[in-house]
């Protein structure tokens, strides 16, 4: 595509913009060399575009940067973040998403995960057609089922992925791999029939390929068919175990595990071993299935294959134990176990890079919505200088030839009033930068008496002894003092807050106050428990009973509602 053509692309503003500039960025892929993408960048950069044209240019360079291999600046985290807030500035939520599925691309996988649903959430609410964002659908049930261990989602995004995806053909590989993560999700969901469905889907395409080779790629050897024709043998197998049919379910496992030993398939082989091993211990064969646990276990810390290492272990410590080797059964459950605290660990560590992705996006919000507001008085206070300003001149010229020093007096007056405004104008953003600052400030304490949290219950984790009650009572805010200058400064965020909260609720305490006033900057239980130093059961409980008051005084308006009437 020409650089107009890309041009006339990114131009297009409705919901069929995500799919058209998708398009423009696919085209990339037949660039036959990296020096006439760079060329094509060269004349984008002289073109000087701005605003959605220039958030459009980025992210198609970014995708080319990263698919021809290239190191720029402009692929870095920090650049990419620059140009989400410039999206989220222009107000078009299509190309927010756009800009969150790329910046997500190079964060961490929890990360990934929020950026791709707040996406999915926009293109939910723009009613985007699902068609065309298959890809991410895609990339969120690899990262559930890789990262975070979620099959839950993992099965539902990769069902929904394999409902909607527009070439399995010309995608195989990826289209293979997604009904296998939907069928082995829902083997771990033990729901064995919907699991059966998808590795079947996986035979029937492969079935469909060989009678058609001839319209494949060439690079599609029998290799290829053959293994994906055993994993998904192996996949019913283990459905049929679910289902309790172990005769049916060994005889085919028995033949996934020659041809996975063949084509030396370690991982797949430990899988399989896995499952011959617990038939084994269900028919009380306990010495097969404590060998097999045993192979299953070596070639799953060969392969550094955690979640097969885990199977392997917990089923090997029951068959060790059955054939009285206690000492073995005793050494796969201590594996076990630290194996297992290693995943709750990383399960924690996830969660809290969730929450710190969320802490990020509500920063950029917050960001963009105070320099929004800050652009929307600039521009009010702009037209009334301007204008003050060409009322006064059409007023000068009329009485020059009258009084010439009246014409003096009025340009005196003209420059103290331009003076004045500047200076009101000044007063109001210094005023709006403090208590933005300020309410900043009190958001940073609650993200460090977090992080304190986090250290105390490592430090606990390692048995350390520590003073947490002395520790927290010097990070506790919102008491005291802090609290009134607290409420100083959301008074200066939120005018008229307080005297409009009284007129409401008359004989309000000043802890109903405070909950009220971190509701109002929408912290959750969590993060107000470790504001004002409580438990977060207490909040619960303090919220629960502030909700009875609002509805003793407001029949049938829920607390929600009350604060944003406030």
């Amino acid at each position: 595509m020409s650089l107009d053509e890309l041009i006339k692309a990114w131009g297009v503003k409705d919901t069929s913009q995500t799919r058209i500039a998708g398009e423009a960025i696919v085209n990339i892929y037949s660039f036959p060399t990296k020096e006439k993408f760079l060329l094509l960048v060269s004349e984008i950069n002289q073109r000087k575009l701005n605003g959605r044209l220039r958030i459009r240019a980025y992210i198609y360079q970014f995708y080319g940067y990263r698919f021809l291999g290239i190191k720029n600046t402009i692929s870095s985290k920090k650049y990419c973040l620059k140009l989400l807030k410039e999206a989220a500035i222009l107000g078009d939520e299509q190309l927010l998403a756009d800009m969150y599925i790329a910046y997500g691309g190079l964060c961490d996988p929890e990360e990934e995960i929020y950026y791709l649903l707040k996406a999915k959430e926009i293109h939910e609410k723009r009613n985007v057609s699902s068609e065309f964002n298959y890809a991410n659908y895609e990339k969120l049930s690899f990262l559930s089922y890789e990262f975070m261990q979620d099959y839950e989602s993992s099965a539902r995004y990769s069902a929904h992925s394999i409902s909607i995806y527009r070439t399995p053909d010309l995608n195989l590989h990826n289209y293979i791999l997604l009904l296998d993560i939907a069928g082995d999700s829902y083997i771990k969901l033990n729901m064995p029939d919907s699991a059966f469905y998808f590795y079947q889907m996986i035979r029937q395409k492969i079935a469909y390929i060989k009678l058609l080779r001839s319209n494949y790629s060439p690079n599609l050897n029998n290799e290829f068919f053959e293994i994906w024709e055993n994993i998904a043998l192996g996949g019913i197998a283990r459905s049929y175990i679910l289902k309790k049919q172990y005769d049916t379910a060994y005889t085919i496992l028995l033949q996934n595990l020659r041809s996975s030993i063949q084509y030396k398939e370690w991982a797949d082989v430990s899988l399989v071993q896995s499952a011959l091993a617990k038939i084994d211990y269900i028919k009380k064969d306990f010495r097969s299935a404590a060998n097999r646990y045993s192979l299953a276990r070596q070639l799953a810390m060969n392969g550094k294959r955690e979640v097969l290492m885990s199977t392997a272990l917990e089923g090997g410590i029951k068959a060790f134990a059955a054939i009285g080797r206690y000492d073995s059964a005793y050494f796969y459950q201590k594996e076990f176990l630290d194996l297992k605290t290693k995943f709750e660990a990383r399960k924690y560590e996830s969660k809290i890079k969730m929450a710190e992705a969320q802490v990020s996006y509500e920063g950029i919000q917050y960001m963009v919505i105070q320099t929004k507001n800050e652009i929307d008085r600039q521009k009010v206070w702009r037209n009334v200088i301007l204008g003050a300003v060409f009322l006064l001149g059409v007023i000068s010229v009329l009485l020059y030839n009258r009084n010439r020093l009246k014409y003096v007096l009025s340009q005196t007056q003209l420059e103290k009033r331009n003076q004045l405004a500047e200076s009101e104008a000044k007063l109001a953003r210094k005023n709006i930068l403090f208590a933005q600052n300020q309410l900043t400030e009190v958001v940073n304490n609650i993200a460090e008496k977090n992080l304190l949290i986090k250290r105390l219950e490592n430090r606990l984790a390692e048995n350390e002894k520590i003073d947490t009650q002395e520790l927290l009572r010097n990070f506790t805010i919102i008491t005291g003092n802090d609290w009134l200058k607290f409420k100083d400064y959301f008074e200066k965020a939120f005018p008229n807050y307080w005297e409009r909260l009284q007129q409401k609720l008359p004989k309000i305490t000043q802890s109903d106050e405070r909950l009220l006033a971190l509701l109002k900057l929408q912290l959750g239980n969590k993060e107000i428990a470790t504001a004002t130093g409580i438990s977060t059961e207490s909040v619960r409980v303090s919220i629960h009973r502030l909700r009875k008051k609002v509805e003793a005084f407001y029949p049938g308006i829920s607390l929600e509602e009350f604060i944003a009437t406030i």
